[in-house]
């Protein structure tokens, strides 16, 4: 079976996992992942805007299909929202994912958490996978509680990841200097240790 590219990762040497579990353990994010999301949000915007300028010159003259010019004006957004992220993440100095007594805070992939998601809201983890990429879905206790107001659009999406994904919260390494097995085991050895898994 063929593995992915996120399977065959390697976590860096300069990331210790092997600290005191008293100790917090800080993720960096995977810089050069994010600088290609950003190429390729860039990418995206500049070709649907070019084919979007020359379709609608095209329906000038023929009157052709409203529906593709929209298709193509949403590409040309989320490219842009994709680049913009990436090129905030790039300035960004922060961890992508802190793990420590206090909980789980995570700064990645979309998702950002001001204060530490406390171990005691964590009813468990699961290890899932989709479109064949790994990713650790955490089940929390009252997530609204925790997770930041994001509007109607995020309250959608946040209900759509839930059933989907499987959890409230998803920690995937895809943006993160950590492989695959490391955060698995990274995540549930503190779990374990200061967690109250699901009866």
């Amino acid at each position: 079976m063929k593995t992915s590219w996120i399977q065959r990762y390697r976590t860096p040497a300069d990331v210790r996992l092997d600290v005191p579990i008293e100790t917090s353990v800080r993720i960096p994010l995977h810089k050069g992942r994010i600088f290609a999301k950003a190429l390729s949000g860039l990418l995206v915007a500049l070709g649907s805007g070019v084919a979007l300028t020359l379709g609608v010159l095209g329906t000038l003259r023929h009157y052709g299909e409203l529906s593709q010019e929209i298709m193509l004006a949403i590409a040309v957004l989320g490219g842009l929202a994709a680049m913009l992220r990436g090129i905030s993440q790039l300035q960004d100095a922060e961890a992508g994912l802190v793990v420590g007594p206090r909980g789980l805070t995570i700064h990645a992939g979309g998702v950002s958490t001001l204060n530490p998601i406390p171990w005691s809201a964590v009813s468990g983890l699961e290890t899932k996978r989709h479109r064949g990429l790994p990713y650790v879905a955490v089940q929390l206790r009252d997530a609204e509680r925790f997770l930041p107001e994001r509007g109607v659009l995020g309250g959608w999406l946040s209900a759509f990841n839930r059933r989907i994904a499987g959890g409230a919260l998803t920690i995937s390494p895809q943006w993160l200097q950590v492989s695959m097995p490391d955060l698995e085991s990274l995540l549930r050895r503190y779990f374990a240790h200061y967690g109250n898994p699901r009866k």
